[in-house]
């Protein structure tokens, strides 16, 4: 675990906001744009990339031209932040193969577990409950058909 000052802590955070921004900017370029009637699937990713850079950019432009104390410090590392990214990485690396049902139960399954403290067999209900539920609402529903990987 890091130990910052509160300004220091905020500028990183500020600074890891920046990168992403300027990496969702540069990916989402390269997609069809679309017209002005028709926006493509790069607008919106663009658009979000560039509020975002320039909202990090502007707090930390502020933070370097305002003087004042630290104030407390900041803990960077924290176990449950670590837990979720994890996660979240997880889903991006294995929905498209093993599909949208397995991906979301098993995600939801680690963060139940991490966060709620509640018995596996609790967790196991809940995540199968909530995939069933969200796959009910899209794939008939809604009629959004959703990756299903090795359920094929």
């Amino acid at each position: 675990m890091i130990a910052l000052g509160s300004r220091a802590a905020e500028t990183v955070v500020c600074a890891v906001l920046l990168a992403l921004a300027i990496g969702t900017g540069i990916a989402s370029a390269g997609m069809p744009m679309g017209t002005y009637n028709l926006p493509g699937p790069g607008v919106f990713p663009l658009a979000l990339s560039v509020l975002l850079g320039a909202g990090a950019a502007v707090r930390i432009a502020w933070l370097a031209l305002r003087r004042e104390e630290d104030g407390d410090e900041v803990r960077l590392g924290h176990r449950n932040i670590a837990v979720a990214c994890l996660a979240l990485a997880g889903v991006a690396i294995f929905l498209e193969r093993a599909g949208f049902l397995l991906t979301a139960a098993v995600f939801l399954l680690v963060l139940y577990r991490a966060y709620s403290g509640a018995g596996w067999g609790k967790v196991i209900a809940l995540s199968a409950a909530v995939v069933a539920g969200f796959h009910l609402l899209f794939e008939r529903l809604i009629g959004i058909t959703l990756p299903m990987g090795v359920l094929r």
